[in-house]
């Protein structure tokens, strides 16, 4: 049985099936390993095994060198059925943990803290990529703690942080009832732990740009101001029938999980497009990296945020393509990356700016008051190409055509 054969069966709530065939089935490949982990472990939540899915994560960390670095190969394109009762099963098999620290550690605060830290979806406003791979290998972290609790109350700080959700939701509100001490604490609690996370430096520069709180925003004060387009037809590095070659591979070559995160009505393919030795592919990838470079150019001079002035010299570069149906979109959300980028393969023209298909960026939507300064929009046509701050939220408007919507997304991940 064949990868597609597999995420068809998935699809189809088979997850039973699913987890006999991947358990018998041999995988040599990396990327292959990874597909096997992801969609086992996936599986196994959603028919209430999460101690099986634990096994199935340790099993990966062990046999796949470097899954849990800054490549972030788990959970690639998977997410489970039904998050409400995956976060449910989740916290109950967390709390198991509960009486071995409160027993001897009596200072470390609410156990119930840890616990929803290490929630998929902690009833936050705003969509996210739900990650349960992270959730997974903070349950592994969280178990050799009980074994070896060194430094635990530092250690389990740097768990409950690594959860962006959990922590910038808590900063949000803060924030909304405008108590303005209890956010800058917590937001420099979340900085300390994960320096570069998106979604407090999301809120921070809606801060910044709302209240003026400048105590915080150091990586990237005015996201909206790094929002930068080229179309690669008018910069003659490609011309049209180019992207019409690559919509015809995708559609040919490439399979996809059904509506994941944010995206409803669409696809959204599961390995990395750019790890794809094809010619098309490898040209498209160049192309991206010299854009970059010429980005950077635009913004370096007498620049001071990190976001620039930062800028990774090491990186890896993960994409992925979205494919969106009629009456389809993307809800707000952020990528924990340091820069995202978009390329439009297919968009059909559209005479009426109403059909929708537009990304859309907005500081203000967790929330907040909607401003017209704090947010802008974008219409795309073929051959454009978008790179913004991974900080910046942003979505895509209902579209309303019957042809289909295609591009090919990308994140710059420091290394």
């Amino acid at each position: 049985m064949n990868n597609k054969k597999l995420v068809d069966l998935y699809n189809k709530n088979k997850f039973n099936l699913v987890i006999q065939t991947l358990v018998k089935k041999k995988f040599n490949s990396r990327s292959q390993l990874i597909f096997k982990f992801n969609l086992l472990a996936c599986a196994q939540i959603n028919i209430g095994d999460v101690e099986g899915a634990v096994r199935t994560y340790e099993k990966a960390l062990k046999e796949i060198k470097n899954f849990n670095n800054s490549n972030v190969d788990y959970n690639i394109g998977f997410v489970p059925k039904n998050i409400a009762y995956s976060d449910k099963i989740i916290s109950k098999y967390v709390y198991r943990f509960k009486n071995k620290f409160i027993s001897k550690y009596k200072n470390l605060g609410t156990f119930q803290n840890i616990v929803r830290s290490f929630q998929i979806n902690p009833r936050v406003k705003g969509e996210y990529h739900s990650n349960l791979g992270q959730t997974l290998v903070n349950i592994i972290k969280l178990k050799k703690l009980i074994l070896k609790p060194k430094k635990l109350a530092t250690k389990l700080n740097e768990l409950i942080y690594s959860n962006p959700k959990y922590n910038s939701y808590k900063a949000e509100n803060f924030l909304k009832k405008k108590q303005f001490t209890k956010f800058n604490t917590e937001i420099t609690n979340i900085l300390k732990y994960y320096k570069y996370n998106s979604r407090a430096n999301a809120v921070s520069s809606y801060a910044l740009q709302k209240y003026n709180f400048k105590t915080v925003n150091n990586f990237c004060k005015m996201p909206l101001h790094y929002v930068k387009k080229f179309n690669l037809i008018d910069t003659k590095d490609v011309n049209s029938s180019f992207f019409k070659k690559i919509d015809h591979l995708i559609n040919k070559k490439f399979f996809y999980s059904n509506s994941p995160g944010s995206i409803y009505n669409g696809y959204k393919s599961i390995d990395n497009i750019f790890n794809t030795k094809n010619k098309l592919i490898l040209k498209l990838k160049k192309i991206v990296l010299k854009k970059i470079n010429e980005y950077l150019k635009i913004y370096r001079e007498n620049n001071t945020d990190d976001f620039i002035k930062k800028f990774p010299k090491d990186f890896l570069i993960k994409s992925w393509f979205v494919k969106i149906k009629k009456n389809g979109g993307i809800r707000y959300h952020i990528h924990n990356a340091w820069l995202s980028g978009v390329i439009y393969i297919n968009i059909p023209i559209l005479k009426n700016y109403s059909k929708g298909g537009n990304i859309r960026f907005s500081l203000a939507h967790w929330g907040f008051k909607k401003e017209k300064k704090l947010m802008n929009e974008v219409k795309p046509i073929v051959g454009d190409m978008l790179l913004f701050p991974s900080s910046l939220p942003h979505s895509v408007t209902k579209f309303n055509c019957k042809k289909y919507r295609l591009c090919i997304s990308f994140d710059l991940i420091p290394s």
